[in-house]
């Protein structure tokens, strides 16, 4: 879910203070409105945002909920060379195969497709913490051929 998406959605025009569940819609991939009746039915309050223990729950609890993998990393496990990771510079660092949420000290942030969905993109807003989420696998059909029904058509052409 895109950025620009997010901020026509009715749902998000009559809350603020919903960065988690912005950026929980773009890296789950999902319309904002039902992240927000998601998080509402956890009890997260409009016009109130989500401390960052709680935040990290309502994540774990969303991949549940849509059978995805979460991993959880710190900033400095990435080969930084001393510089801090921001949501300016952070895409430089992840890996593009994933989305994420990113925490700073008191924002959350998605990134879909190796982009900042969010308005702290090209900022200096230092990440804290990051939540790495595999993106779902689509489903590929295998068709099985029939053994004996190919032998047949084979014997054919003998």
């Amino acid at each position: 879910m895109k950025y620009t998406t997010i901020i026509e959605d009715s749902e998000y025009k009559k809350d603020n203070n919903c960065c988690t569940v912005v950026a929980s819609a773009v890296a789950f991939d999902k319309p904002f409105h039902v992240m927000h009746k998601i998080y509402k039915d956890n009890g997260r309050v409009n016009k109130r945002g989500l401390g960052g223990a709680k935040a990290i729950k309502m994540v774990e609890k969303l991949a549940d909920r849509y059978n995805l993998e979460v991993k959880h990393f710190m900033p400095r496990m990435y080969n930084l060379r001393g510089k801090s990771m921001t949501a300016n510079n952070c895409t430089n660092y992840l890996d593009a195969k994933y989305n994420y949420v990113l925490f700073t000290a008191r924002h959350a942030i998605g990134i879909s497709n190796n982009k900042v969905e969010d308005f702290t993109r090209g900022k200096r807003h230092k990440i804290q913490y990051i939540m790495q989420i595999s993106k779902p696998v689509e489903a590929v059909s295998i068709t099985v051929e029939n053994p004996l029904q190919r032998a047949k058509e084979l014997l054919k052409l003998i």
